[in-house]
């Protein structure tokens, strides 16, 4: 009998274990995507309300291809106000990855977008914005 209830509390206790480890782990993958999905969405935060600097300084440092004057121009030509939804998100743990988002315009065009985002020094970055392949223009 008192080895049937030790038994019992040793498994107990096993599962116990097994599912904060695993718990511990789901919740560091959430932290992680809305990590990234955060860096896009904090940059398309700023082109939305015509805060183009803003959002060049948050793109990584070797950002080659953004200007602050080529995201004013992209952005600045849709209708206002306008909205976005995130899409598809794909990242490799504390290395890189993407994030697509669509923008719905006041006048009813959409545009889809490309987000290469990067881990940097220790943080998630946006790198660069680029169309996608969906647009109605």
């Amino acid at each position: 009998m008192l080895r049937r209830n030790a038994s019992r509390i040793l498994t107990g206790a096993a599962v116990a274990v097994v599912i904060v480890v695993v718990g511990w782990f789901a919740w560091g993958l959430y932290k992680e995507y809305q990590q990234v999905t955060g860096v896009a969405t904090d940059l398309m935060d700023h082109l939305r309300v015509d805060d183009y600097a803003g959002a060049y300084a948050q793109l990584c440092p070797q950002h080659d291809a953004e200007t602050v004057d080529g995201l004013r121009e992209e952005f600045g030509r849709h209708a206002k106000p306008w909205e976005y939804d995130v899409g598809d998100v794909s990242y490799s743990q504390e290395t890189g990855g993407y994030v697509n988002l669509t923008v719905d315009t006041a006048d009813h065009h959409t545009q889809q977008y490309h987000v290469d985002v990067s881990f940097v020094d220790g943080v998630w970055r946006a790198c660069s914005i680029s169309r996608g392949s969906v647009q109605d223009y």
